[in-house]
């Protein structure tokens, strides 16, 4: 018995692809930021605004810690052994600290707070009897060659971590 030859079939070609920059409401219920008529310029538009956005406002993450059980007054660090009141993040550009997430090896009650330019900022993330917690909603402005520092202000903590989350605008 002889195998069937496979049979491929056309599908159908679109003549055109609709694409609708000026549609208002768009699909999310606002302005469409599009300004392409047709599909790939769109694509393309997208892919380049996208490549503008992420160069001006780069999004990181930057942590400073103690390998070690931190007391108050000690100041953590962004490099090993390097305590950043002596050796602080130095902003390459403009940008601002939006959010902070704070651990230790084990439950503790601590403070740590944020200093620009060796000057508290009064932000402040603690601990209290728990080894983990996080601060949202920040807006700490710091300009290009402000300095950054973190230290531990109120009790006690093993291995303490900060985690900096920001923009550069």
């Amino acid at each position: 018995m002889a195998i069937p030859p496979f049979i491929f079939g056309r599908t159908q070609e679109a003549l055109q692809t609709p694409f609708e920059p000026a549609r208002n409401p768009d699909y999310n219920g606002g302005l469409s930021p599009f300004v392409s008529v047709e599909a790939q310029s769109a694509i393309e538009e997208a892919y380049y605004r996208a490549i503008a956005y992420a160069a001006t406002v780069a999004r990181f993450c930057l942590v400073g810690a103690f390998d070690g059980n931190g007391t108050v007054g000690r100041w953590l660090a962004y490099m090993q052994n390097n305590p950043s009141n002596l050796n602080p993040f130095v902003w390459p550009r403009a940008g601002k600290i939006t959010e902070l997430s704070y651990s230790t090896n084990g439950n503790s009650t601590s403070t740590c707070t944020l200093f620009k330019n060796a000057v508290s900022t009064g932000i402040t993330i603690s601990t209290a009897g728990t080894a983990k917690a996080s601060v949202t909603g920040l807006n700490v402005v710091f300009a290009a060659n402000d300095s950054m520092s973190v230290q531990l202000t109120a009790g006690s903590a093993n291995r303490p971590q900060v985690y900096h989350f920001g923009v550069f605008t």
